[in-house]
């Protein structure tokens, strides 16, 4: 694949910071002693600490004798600005949190960009309820409440991303979501499947990207540099709307160098069995095993992704809206790290081990309708396909045929959405949601 270059003028220039945790402090809702998660907290002095939260008021608070092990509950009253939280993977139409009888995390657009993660996956796991599985850069596996893979969904835009390509062991599709182009993202844990299908056995991992905005033009880009992996990440997007027509373009490349560990030793057997002494090279068509200037540096963990959407509203009346969506995500190759550096008596088990270009492109249109008919309030209709595109490659030590397994599959989707309100006399109202969903996948 050749290497894509991207010409741009960057507006806005950021140094990637990491948010700061720590098991003793747990921040909670004054309003509502609901959890917060996505936190940061500064030392003002050995016993003053500051709580801080896009969504909340910052508080300076003094504690003393903190003990080990022990959980100190920090409550914070919501900014003025906060308004009330509305989900939709509870049940596909939107509606206020407070009034869905399950546990849904909301990270909200304002929180996403606060965090200022490098990819998806570091976005979950810093929600504080969802476990991450890494086995290199380029890996992020998500697990909700002990399951994994094909037994969590991913839905992007109301679109399923899980296929017939998704196996039992672990996933990395998760990175291939951009974070800069979502407007949230919200995490339906415990069982989905009456509303999603047998995926959602462990939960729902649901992805919202931008919507066009009518009659605004807006302008949005960055620059961010990581010093642990020398990454290179440069975003831009657009707003354009007029009164029926709005559309939005999101643009990211991010590259990923070498990943540097951390020189703290493993004590195990008084040695560092993480370091990376030797990397293999090919000299003479023989593997060799060739030393490492750096053990700390991880060589064979760079890679690069790129990201692109295009989103287009057409307002045809007030009570009716046509949305296309375009989108597409490749990557180069993605080593795997832990394989790479797997002995097998003096040598290296293998002398190659990465992914192929991960492929992902999407098409769909939407109709949204306000119809306050006798079968139906309101309807919602997605058609949808998808393109995915992976591969696995590994050459053993001193072997010369590179094993080779690629994987393709065409999916079509149709899915219809109905919500009927029916208010009753004592000022009760009930809602019924009814529709189907359907999906075809073809290698």
């Amino acid at each position: 694949m050749n290497k894509i270059t991207i010409w741009s003028i960057l507006l806005v220039v950021s140094i990637m910071t990491s948010a700061s945790y720590a098991q003793n402090f747990r921040l909670f809702d004054k309003t509502t002693n609901q959890t917060i998660t996505g936190f940061t907290y500064s030392k003002a002095n050995e016993n003053t600490y500051t709580f801080s939260h896009p969504d909340y008021i910052s508080l300076t608070k003094k504690i003393e004798n903190i003990k080990d092990n022990e959980n100190i509950d920090i409550y914070l009253y919501p900014s003025s600005l906060k308004m009330d939280e509305v989900v939709i993977s509870a049940n596909r139409f939107q509606e206020n949190n407070k009034d869905v009888p399950r546990q849904i995390q909301t990270i909200s657009q304002r929180n996403i960009g606060f965090q200022n993660r490098q990819n998806t996956a570091d976005l979950l796991e810093q929600s504080g309820n969802v476990f991450v599985q890494k086995s290199q850069q380029g890996g992020g596996s998500p697990v909700l409440r002990g399951l994994e893979a094909n037994k969590v969904l991913l839905v992007i835009d109301g679109i399923r991303m899980n296929n017939a390509i998704y196996r039992g062991g672990h996933l990395q599709n998760a990175l291939r979501i951009d974070q800069n182009m979502l407007s949230k993202a919200e995490i339906l844990f415990g069982g989905g499947s009456v509303i999603y299908g047998s995926d959602a056995l462990g939960g729902v991992m649901y992805f919202e990207t931008m919507k066009p905005k009518l009659n605004k033009t807006l302008h949005n880009s960055y620059y961010r540099y990581g010093s642990v992996n020398n990454e290179s990440t440069f975003h831009y997007d657009v707003n354009l709307g007029s009164k029926k027509w709005a559309h939005v373009i999101s643009l990211t490349y991010s590259s990923f160098g070498d990943l540097k560990q951390g020189g703290n030793k493993d004590n195990v057997d008084g040695d560092t069995i993480y370091q990376r002494n030797y990397f293999a090279t090919r000299i003479n068509n023989r593997d060799t095993m060739t030393k490492n200037s750096d053990p700390l540096v991880q060589l064979g963990t760079a890679y690069y992704q790129y990201d692109a959407m295009y989103k287009a509203l057409y307002q045809a009346k007030e009570t009716q809206q046509h949305i296309f969506n375009f989108q597409i995500s490749n990557t180069g190759n993605v080593p795997r790290y832990d394989r790479l550096n797997e002995w097998k008596g003096k040598n290296y088990r293998s002398a190659e081990w990465y992914y192929g270009p991960e492929l992902r492109t999407l098409a769909s249109y939407q109709l949204n309708t306000v119809l306050n008919k006798k079968m139906a309030d309101k309807y919602k209709l997605t058609l949808a396909y998808q393109y995915i595109e992976e591969s696995r490659n590994d050459r053993n030590w001193q072997a010369f045929v590179l094993n080779k397994r690629n994987e393709a599959v065409n999916v079509l989707s149709l899915n219809l959405d109905v919500l009927k309100s029916i208010k009753q006399s004592n000022n009760f109202t009930h809602e019924i949601r009814y529709g189907i969903d359907g999906q075809y996948n073809s290698g």
